[in-house]
This record gives C-alpha cells, sequence and structure tokens, in this order.
C-alpha cells in the first residue's frame, strides 16, 4: 500500500481519488476551496430549486459521467430542452430539421478535409465556408464560440466535433444537482482535507513532499489535479521540464460566465441564444412535473462576459418576456473565481500533440480536463480514471 497525495477536489482528482482508495492505497485529497467539486458547483435558489453555475450537460454518450454515477446510486434524467437546438432571441423559433441540416452540412464538410489540412485549420475558417445566412447557421456558430469560451479563431477544427459541437446527443442532469457526485465520492474517502492550498511540490528525495499550509506533507506519490492556470503556479522542485512548460505556455483556458435566476412559477421549456453575443439561456424539465422554476444562463468568451455583466438580469427579462423572474439572480465569473481562472481548456490547431506530456508514468501525475483536451465532467472524469490507472502501474 501507497501513500499518494491528490491536489485537487474537483472531478478529476476526487475520481483519481477514489480508484486510489478503491486499490487499499492510503489517499489524502488536498483542496484549496472550501468545498468539493472544482467546477461544478449546485447552488440552492430561494425557490427551493437547484441550479448549476459549473459543469452541467450530462449526456447518455458520455460513459465515464453515467457509469459513475450509477456506481454511486446516484439518478439522472432528461434535461428536457436540446443544447444544440436553440432558437435566437427575438426571431422566430428554427425548426429541428434546420438545426439538423446545418449541423450535418458542417460535419460532413469536416469530414471531407484532407487530415493535414483539418489538423492545421482553426474552426474559424472551416466555418467561413457554410455560412448560409440562415438563423440556424447563426446559432450553430454562437454556440460553438460561446462553448469553447474563447474565440474560435485559435480554436482547432476538432474542437467543434462532437456531441457539444456539430453532434448530437440526449442531455441529462443529476437530480439534485452534480454537486451531488463529488459529494459523494467525497464521502467514501477517509481524508479530505478543505481551505488547504499547496504552494510545492518537492521530488529531490526519495519521497514526495507535498507543502502547503506551512506543513509538510510526505507521500509515495502525487496526483496534480488543479486546473490548466494554476499549474505553473505550483512550485516543482526539481523545476517540470522545458517540455512540459512550453505545453503550459501554449495551451489556452476559455473563459465563462453563469447566472440562475429562480422563477415565481413554472416556466415554459425554452433554449434561447443572443444572436449577437455569445451567451444563451434555458430552462430544464423537471421529474415531477413540466419545469423546473428556474432560468440558467451561460456567457462563454471573455467578450460576451463584459458585455452581459451590467444588466444580464435585464437581459434575461427581455429574451423570456413569458417567464416571471423572481428575487436576485445568483452568479459566477469562473475567469474571476481564484482557484479555477477559467472554465476549461480549449484546444487550438495542432495543440492535441502537446497532451502527451500529460501522459508521463512516474509518482507524479497530472489529471484534470485539459489532459485529454475534453472539456466536460466527462473528461474530467476519465482523466481521473487514467491518472490512477497510470499511478497504479507505477506503484505496482
Amino acid at each position: 500500500m501507497a501513500r499518494v497525495v491528490v491536489v485537487g477536489a474537483g472531478m478529476a482528482g476526487l475520481t483519481a481519488a477514489l480508484r486510489l482508495h478503491q486499490s487499499d492505497h492510503d489517499v489524502i485529497v488536498l483542496e484549496s476551496r472550501d468545498r468539493v467539486g472544482g467546477r461544478v458547483l449546485s447552488v440552492t435558489l430561494s425557490n427551493g430549486e437547484v441550479a448549476e453555475l459549473g459543469g452541467e450537460w450530462l449526456t447518455e454518450d458520455q460513459h465515464f459521467v453515467t457509469d459513475l454515477a450509477q456506481e454511486l446510486d446516484i439518478p439522472l434524467s432528461e434535461v428536457g430542452v436540446d443544447f444544440a437546438e436553440r432558437d435566437l432571441i427575438g426571431a422566430p423559433p428554427i425548426p429541428e430539421e434546420e438545426h439538423r441540416r446545418v449541423a450535418e452540412n458542417v460535419a460532413t464538410g469536416i469530414g471531407a478535409l484532407p487530415a493535414v489540412e483539418r489538423s492545421q485549420m482553426t474552426a474559424d475558417a472551416v466555418l467561413d465556408g457554410f455560412d448560409d445566412g440562415s438563423d440556424a447557421f447563426a446559432v450553430l456558430r454562437q454556440r460553438l464560440e460561446g462553448s469553447a469560451g474563447v474565440r474560435l479563431a485559435v480554436v482547432g477544427v476538432d474542437e467543434i466535433i462532437g456531441i457539444f459541437g456539430v453532434g448530437g446527443s440526449r442531455y441529462l442532469r443529476v437530480e439534485g444537482g452534480n454537486q451531488l457526485l463529488a459529494d459523494a465520492i467525497a464521502n467514501t474517502l477517509e481524508d479530505v482535507r478543505l481551505g488547504t492550498p499547496v504552494a510545492e511540490i518537492d521530488t529531490n528525495g526519495p519521497n514526495v513532499i507535498i507543502r502547503c499550509n506551512g506543513q509538510d506533507e510526505v507521500a509515495d506519490a502525487v496526483v496534480i489535479a488543479v486546473p490548466l492556470p494554476l499549474i505553473p503556479k505550483l512550485e516543482f522542485t526539481p523545476p517540470l521540464s522545458g517540455r512540459f512548460t512550453a505545453a503550459l505556455e501554449t495551451l489556452v483556458m476559455g473563459t465563462a460566465a453563469k447566472l440562475a435566476a429562480p422563477t415565481a412559477k413554472e416556466p415554459p421549456l425554452v433554449a434561447k441564444q443572443d444572436g449577437q453575443e455569445t451567451w444563451w439561456c434555458w430552462t430544464g424539465a423537471d421529474t415531477d412535473k413540466g419545469a423546473r422554476q428556474v432560468v440558467t444562463a451561460f456567457a462563454g468568451t471573455q467578450t460576451a462576459i463584459n458585455v452581459v455583466k451590467p444588466n444580464w438580469i435585464d437581459q434575461i427579462a427581455d429574451a423570456l418576456p413569458e417567464v416571471d423572474l423572481i428575487d436576485t439572480p445568483t452568479k459566477v465569473d469562473w475567469g474571476q473565481e481564484v482557484w479555477s481562472q477559467g472554465c476549461y481548456s480549449a484546444l487550438g490547431p495542432g495543440d492535441e500533440e502537446l497532451l502527451g506530456v500529460f501522459e508521463e508514468q512516474g509518482r507524479v501525475v497530472f489529471a484534470g480536463e485539459h489532459t485529454l483536451g475534453a472539456g466536460s465532467i466527462d473528461g474530467a472524469i476519465e482523466s481521473g480514471e487514467l491518472a490512477a490507472a497510470r499511478l497504479m502501474d507505477y506503484l505496482a
């Protein structure tokens, strides 16, 4: 049995800790925040509804998160609206077949690109060739850029392929909030320490020394599961390799803000995309009634955040006049959140080659959605599974 420290109690770190604990290793989880979950954050609004201010959308195709939910006996239910099939604010509804037509055209066009050309192109350049002036295409483009959290001019083509890009799926949520996943894992672990930021990882000696809060933790190995922008803020002794630091300097972190507002009565099921800026808002289904009494909004990219920040709730009220909003909304700007400094990573053309630095095996391994270029809860969980497996192979 080895002693392992996991730095970070987001979904990646918690998953790695769970698998190591289940393999009878002595696991300590160190978390800077006063809660577990990282960029998963469920809040209860004044009307009793639970809303997601962090990672939210799950799909039936994301087997790492769905399998974990089943293992933890946490039920999933349908969201009730389609992530991809939104209407433009202030415009007539867009037929489903229009959304499908545009998405299929783009997916087919990308699939026909020569591999070398595709690896070097930005998403922006590819989409320029498919703009037919339709409302469905306007939604697609705004949705893709907002979801990336950065301008499509710096995003690689492969970032816009898949279930949250030009693909499709059945969309799910955790009943009672995605936070339940994180809490359930933490409750199975024996040593999770909150409010414990780590300053240094020292691997000079026979053991790994993790320095935090003026004290040292001595371990056989460590999992680093903090968001991408926080890795350079840790002191590594000896320093990380030049190959590693080059990757960290190149990889990009997107940014986003979310807002959740309670409603006075059951709202209609809607998904509305702003046509000028990369923000949107939606309602969702309840397992016991038609719709949950909450409106959630998401702004991706710093430009969109700057636009909505002064009067976002008023813009939502204008977009959804049929919804009776109440009370002061709750919101988070993830770019300003000290222990995240962004929402998730976004790969540029050719950046996938850089991810190999996170696959190195040894007594220091890395986990997090950025290690796979998969900005989702499922990606974070998968990365935790892989990090734990690499470390267990090393320790065997």
